[in-house]
């Protein structure tokens, strides 16, 4: 059996598949990161990054940047008002080998991954930082 479709509408078929096919290869050379949740801006130190949600433990910093120069810095979360000295430190890279994790060398352009440490969760945290421990410094804001 053979079905005949009028000039017209092969034209207009065509025109959809190719539209179709134009939507689905865009979709996939568009990674999902997660859930944006913003954009880091630097008080101090070159810091910058695009920040998503993985999941409800995990954080992905796309092309994250900082200078390094910073004594005692790491990324640090908490759950009051501002960042400060009660925040918890996240472990980064997290399978570090040493006693007490590496202080936060420089980084340009960089995709990170980190894990919210002792079973908190995103819900549990108001703010995401790079803190100098030995200067009590926040260097970061993150703008949703």
């Amino acid at each position: 059996m053979v079905v005949r479709i009028p000039p017209t509408r092969i034209g207009a078929a065509w025109r959809a598949v190719a539209c179709i096919e134009e939507l689905t290869a865009s979709r996939r050379t568009e990674p999902n990161f997660g859930r944006t949740i913003g954009r880091l801006t630097q008080y101090a130190h070159g810091i910058r990054g695009t920040v998503y949600a993985v999941d409800e433990s995990t954080v992905f910093v796309r092309g994250f940047a900082y200078d390094g120069t910073a004594p005692d810095a790491f990324f640090w979360v908490g759950d009051t008002q501002q960042p400060s000295p009660e925040g918890t430190l996240v472990p980064y890279p997290e399978d570090y080998t040493t006693r007490d994790p590496p202080v936060l060398t420089a980084h340009t352009n960089s995709d990170i991954l980190l894990r919210l440490p002792g079973g908190k969760r995103l819900r549990d945290i108001k703010w995401i930082s790079v803190w100098c421990r030995r200067f009590t410094v926040n260097m970061l804001r993150l703008e949703p």
